[in-house]
């Protein structure tokens, strides 16, 4: 997998769709739900449950997408290789790692 470029470490993430009306109010109740996505992902790695996280990963793939958070998308799918395909515990703490971070960058 390709390196994910989500811009300098401290940038905020914004979705690509907030010119959009009709996605603004959504977009933002994405953005608010974004604590439960990382308490859920962080639960996952607390179990070892690399299967749960793995769907998770693929559910935040699609949408992050639809919201417009392609930097997200990325990371997410790197994530869901890291489970399903490579399986190497340092491979999916590093991905989970770097998805977090930047879940926690995203703003409206």
């Amino acid at each position: 997998m390709l390196p994910v470029d989500t811009g300098p470490p401290t940038a905020p993430i914004r979705s690509s769709k907030l010119e959009e009306p009709d996605f603004l109010e959504l977009v933002a109740m994405y953005v608010d739900e974004m604590p439960q996505r990382i308490g859920s992902l962080t639960d996952c790695v607390t179990r070892r449950d690399w299967d749960r996280l793995g769907v998770l990963a693929h559910q935040i793939k699609g949408s992050a997408g639809s919201y417009g958070f392609d930097p997200l998308t990325r990371l997410a799918d790197a994530l869901e290789h890291a489970c399903r395909v490579d399986g190497r515990l340092t491979a999916i703490l590093g991905a989970v790692d770097e998805l977090i971070e930047s879940m926690r960058r995203v703003e409206l």
